[in-house]
């Protein structure tokens, strides 16, 4: 790490940082929203965004993300995956996204990758048929979580 050996690295300014991108996102998607965690996410996203900051921005619910069904409440409108780049992490959220189909009232689904988006990982959603369930697929560039 010798690019670090000159001077401090200021924590609080990539949390700040972080935290921005996110909330832009999350202000992308109108109306009440449950978000479907890649579990090894859903830990450190507290350095960016406490609970109660991410309920002024819309989320009403949170959840892990494991394959099969999704209990969505109803009046959820969006729902989002925020998620690494990884293969097997794409079959479990194709696994809820099929789940949800023909379910009412209709669900907007909404693919965060972290740190970038993967064109193999859309491959694989698009082999699986929910690649054009997404409304958005988008990037949270934020460098804290684990790749």
């Amino acid at each position: 790490m010798s690019y670090l050996a000159g001077g401090r690295l200021n924590v609080g300014l990539v949390q700040e940082q972080a935290r921005k991108r996110l909330l832009c996102l999350l202000e992308k998607c109108d109306g009440p929203k449950a978000i479907i965690w890649d579990q090894s996410l859903a830990g450190p996203i507290g350095l960016v965004a406490k609970y109660n900051l991410l309920e002024e921005y819309g989320v009403v619910k949170m959840y892990p993300l494991y394959g099969g069904t999704l209990t969505i409440p109803p009046n959820i409108t969006n729902v989002i995956f925020i998620s690494r780049p990884q293969l097997e992490l794409m079959d479990l959220i194709a696994e809820n996204v099929h789940g949800e189909e023909g379910k009412r009232p209709r669900k907007e689904f909404h693919l965060f990758f972290v740190p970038r988006k993967s064109l193999l990982c859309q491959k694989k959603l698009q082999n699986r048929g929910v690649f054009g369930s997404f409304t958005l697929i988008e990037e949270f560039k934020c460098d804290l979580f684990p790749c």
